[in-house]
């Protein structure tokens, strides 16, 4: 038990609290696996991605996370690959994940899929190395370097800092 709420004196149980917003966030998982903002219509790609990068780390603090609910998000994430390095996209949410340019949604999915480890090879490993020696925004450096980083050092994690701005910002991101 913790003592929270200033003066109110208010006994809040932190396993009660977690399974409450646990229960509250997987209501969004529709019946194919990935999670929309209302929990209905297709799955956003990007939002279902960051729901899985957030269930494993939610797993370290609470173990009633659902494998069984992340795995249908893993399942729905790897049969939204296109086969060329990318995912399709089901379209934007009401709350715009998914609105960023296609190539930005794509690191990021690479990224959580690879960060979680559920992709250890193939095509999108391939296409954020092609990113890593190429692109010239930081930001999208930034995720290749992050999710090729599992595998070994990355060439392209002396570009990036090369990128950077006397004032610490990284000019030129999407």
């Amino acid at each position: 038990l913790d003592r929270t709420g200033g003066g109110g004196g208010l006994l809040v149980d932190r396993t009660s609290v977690l399974r409450a917003g646990y229960q509250k966030l997987t209501g969004y998982q529709i019946g194919a696996g990935g999670f929309e903002t209302f929990g209905q219509g297709p799955g956003k790609e990007a939002l279902s991605a960051y729901g899985l990068l957030q269930f494993t780390r939610m797993r370290a603090v609470y173990p009633g996370v659902d494998a069984a609910m992340m795995e249908r998000d893993v399942s729905f994430l790897l049969a939204a690959r296109d086969g060329l390095g990318g995912y399709r996209a089901s379209g934007h949410s009401s709350h715009r994940y998914g609105a960023a340019p296609q190539e930005l949604n794509d690191a990021y999915i690479t990224y959580v899929l690879a960060e979680t480890g559920h992709l250890k090879s193939g095509p999108e490993l391939d296409r954020q190395r092609a990113v890593a020696d190429t692109t010239l925004d930081p930001y999208l450096l930034s995720l290749a370097v992050l999710t090729l980083a599992r595998s070994g050092p990355v060439d392209g994690a002396t570009r990036l800092a090369g990128m950077q701005a006397p004032d610490g910002s990284f000019p030129g991101a999407m």
